[in-house]
């Protein structure tokens, strides 16, 4: 890995939110909606149909059918990507080690089998491949799945009387296993993605992701990157990129790609009003006290 660049760079909240604003083009460049750069990360699609409204919010072309794929990908939470994406994507998101992969799952429920580690993404991620292979309810899938994976990633769900795959670690595979999700039904169903990569053998390009939220939604420290992945720092470590400058935000220690310094330094805050749905890539930053600083508005 290597070192950030050190630089003395000082800069205050508004300067950092009109270049979040900038970064991601919130001002509607004339762009097909695939070419924004809001996309190098997913737009989160929760509730369904927000996504469609945040690309709304930076393009002046038609949003409802670009080509994109919906997916449960970052944190296992429905997105919208290129479908050219996601291979790199899926390596991108595959453990960088078994304590990210521990990090990534923990839950009461799974104790134990969050110990697995990486063969745990592993066994799901398998499980899933092979069971849908054409379109299927999500419901079918979890139980099918449940039966090929160890026990110690399932639990016991008195709702349903059945033994259950952990939700957490079931949607994070969702782009490992190469399954998408089809919402041309009214329910939640789960199909193949077309001519669908293999699963990932090992972590790749996890740096080159976490660069990406830095540029869109930096300057911002090593913990929220770590956040915005779903894992620890020191499991994140690994993936910190090179080529950073370090920027100091009302006082607080935070990075920012070095190409984008510039940007930075010249942004003003623009005259444009925009609305933003829940889970809007701008609200994604981890640093929500810069966003809003008074809790009671939070």
């Amino acid at each position: 890995m290597e070192h950030s660049v050190t630089v003395t760079t000082s800069v205050d909240r508004a300067r950092v939110l009109a270049y979040r604003v900038a970064a991601q083009q919130l001002d509607r460049p004339d762009l097909a909606v695939e070419e924004l750069a809001v996309l190098d990360v997913g737009v989160q699609d929760t509730p369904y149909g927000s996504a469609v409204l945040a690309l709304a919010a930076r393009s002046r072309l038609d949003c409802g059918d670009a080509g994109l794929v919906p997916i449960w990908s970052v944190r296992g939470a429905p997105h919208l990507h290129r479908p050219g994406d996601l291979p790199a994507l899926a390596a991108a998101l595959w453990p960088l080690s078994d304590a990210d992969a521990t990090a990534r799952i923990a839950t009461t429920n799974i104790k134990e089998g969050a110990k697995l580690g990486i063969a745990a993404f592993t066994a799901a991620a398998a499980a899933m491949r092979a069971v849908v292979t054409e379109p299927m309810p999500k419901g079918e899938v979890s139980t099918a799945v449940s039966a090929r994976v160890p026990q110690s990633l399932t639990y016991w769900c008195r709702v349903c009387a059945a033994q259950h795959i952990s939700g957490g670690l079931f949607q994070q595979v969702g782009v490992l296993a190469g399954v998408a999700l089809d919402r041309s039904r009214r329910d939640t169903w789960l199909a193949p993605v077309p001519a669908r990569p293999r699963i990932p053998a090992a972590a790749a390009g996890t740096a080159d992701l976490v660069a990406a939220y830095l540029r869109l939604l930096g300057p911002a420290t090593p913990a929220e990157a770590a956040k915005f992945l779903d894992t620890s720092q020191a499991a994140a470590r690994p993936a910190w990129p090179g080529d950073l400058v370090e920027v100091s935000v009302d006082g607080r220690r935070t990075w920012l790609p070095e190409d984008r310094l510039d940007a930075l330094l010249g942004a003003t805050r623009p005259d444009v009003v925009r609305l933003l749905p829940p889970s809007d890539p701008y609200l994604q930053a981890r640093d929500r006290d810069l966003l809003v600083p008074d809790p009671a508005k939070a």
